[in-house]
């Protein structure tokens, strides 16, 4: 199951990846992570779209900005018809005239026809005047979108740069667990010979050297494993960078000097202060400003609108052509539309109040993440000086335990217990100390200060 998650993954990541500008080169470029981080922030795809949403989201704005101009529209049309639109018989009687006498008839009648063609056209400007406040809170609710766009992007900005400093810290740990292999196997392979001489010298048992081997095979096996979840690693720090999976790239040699770092006293922010300048609390302050100015608008849809105009038109319809312009203010009272609008602001006002619980009840739950994340820094470091304290040990036992199995004191299990203690104890430290850093990186951000 895990072999089968692995590979998936691997295909996604291989999915996922772009082009690389890092070349592919046989012997990895190393980068430190400052390096990283800045490739990272210049080339991942998420960090893209979140530049592009805030484009996006200037772009609304200015829309938005040109509903206080006027509307300008142009309209014209022809047309030619087969019978005229419009037919009328003339009869009128030639006695009300006073003709009846000249012989002509009792009555005159003729037909009369129009509208048979004709062109008519016209530009008109439309300026509104008060649209119940609709045009103001919607310009103030595009500022809103565009202040959630840069948060969104800050909070890009700060989970790509964990996941930089999460894959940098794995990688590191892993190729110093890799180097702590190394010397068990190296340590192993010198006992082997040394074991292999006191068989051949009948001291000790074919058993004993079977042993050695046997923990030798399972170490180069561990190794093989290690080797499988580096490359992995690579590959997914390579893709976090935007160079593709198959970029050629490792990090700097391992700070780790089994020292205990200092504890970050100066990054320490009271929670209820550093509250307001995290992006997730104001992001939580956008979503209730977004929530009244929908209530305005609400209001506004429901609320009388005045709007000028003014216009220039042409036609030619009845035979002669005729232009014209006028001045007019149109006023429009919305009646029945209360009705159901009177609804929609009372749920606009409810919306309002989920925002603002959600927001009291997420600003506490950042604040006891504060705490959380300053106490797990607290806890790396109390980690980091056991697991020193335990390499100490480790390394005086296996001391100990190597003379004590020349001098034929203990057995060639202990011997090799002790060497396992070691290992665990040099990767315990390892791990350790990445964690520290992650913990410290994370307090960062949720205190506001990444």
């Amino acid at each position: 199951m895990k072999t089968k998650t692995i590979f998936i993954l691997t295909l996604l990541i291989l999915f996922l990846s772009g082009g690389s500008s890092i070349a592919q080169t046989n012997s990895p470029i190393i980068l430190s992570l400052e390096e990283c981080k800045k490739l990272a922030f210049e080339n991942n795809f998420n960090m893209k779209n979140a530049n592009d949403k805030i484009e996006a989201s200037k772009q609304l704005s200015r829309q938005a900005f040109t509903n206080y101009f006027p509307n300008i529209s142009a309209a014209g049309f022809t047309y030619w018809t087969n019978r005229g639109a419009l037919q009328y018989t003339l009869d009128i009687p030639l006695g009300q005239l006073g003709l009846g006498n000249l012989g002509l008839g009792d009555n005159f009648t003729y037909d009369i026809e129009l509208l048979k063609r004709g062109t008519a056209a016209g530009i008109n400007l439309v300026q509104p005047i008060f649209m119940g406040g609709r045009i103001v809170n919607g310009n103030k609710l595009a500022h809103v979108g565009e202040e959630v766009s840069q948060l969104e992007q800050q909070r890009t900005h700060n989970e790509i740069s964990y996941k930089v400093e999460e894959y940098y810290w794995k990688l590191a740990t892993l190729n110093a667990k890799k180097g702590t292999l190394s010397d068990v196997i190296e340590m192993l392979d010198t006992l082997t010979a040394y074991v292999q001489s006191y068989v051949d010298a009948g001291v000790t048992t074919m058993n004993e050297l079977l042993q050695v081997k046997l923990k030798r095979n399972q170490m180069q096996s561990n190794m093989v494993d290690l080797d499988n979840g580096i490359n992995l690693v690579k590959m997914a720090l390579a893709q976090t960078l935007g160079e593709g999976p198959n970029a050629n790239i490792d990090v700097n040699p391992s700070p780790l000097n089994e020292e205990v770092p200092t504890m970050p006293l100066d990054l320490y922010v009271e929670p209820e202060k550093a509250l307001l300048n995290t992006p997730d609390y104001r992001l939580l302050n956008s979503a209730v400003k977004a929530s009244e100015l929908q209530e305005r608008i609400a209001v506004g849809e429901n609320l009388p609108t005045v709007a000028g105009g003014a216009g220039y038109f042409y036609e030619h319809l009845l035979g002669q052509n005729h232009n014209f312009g006028a001045l007019y203010i149109t006023v429009a009272v919305p009646i029945t539309d209360w009705w159901g609008g009177s609804h929609a602001i009372k749920k606009r006002k409810i919306e309002k109040r989920i925002a603002e619980n959600t927001r009291e009840d997420m600003s506490q739950m950042l604040i006891i993440n504060m705490t959380n994340c300053w106490n797990d820094i607290k806890a790396a470091r109390d980690k980091i000086t056991i697991a020193i304290e335990s390499i100490s040990q480790s390394k005086e036992n296996l001391r100990l335990n190597k003379a004590y199995y020349e001098a034929g004191i203990v057995t060639l299990t202990d011997l090799l217990e002790a060497q396992t203690l070691y290992k665990n104890s040099s990767d315990e430290y390892i791990e350790a100390y990445g964690n520290f850093m992650l913990k410290t990186l994370q307090y960062k951000q949720a205190t506001g200060q990444e």
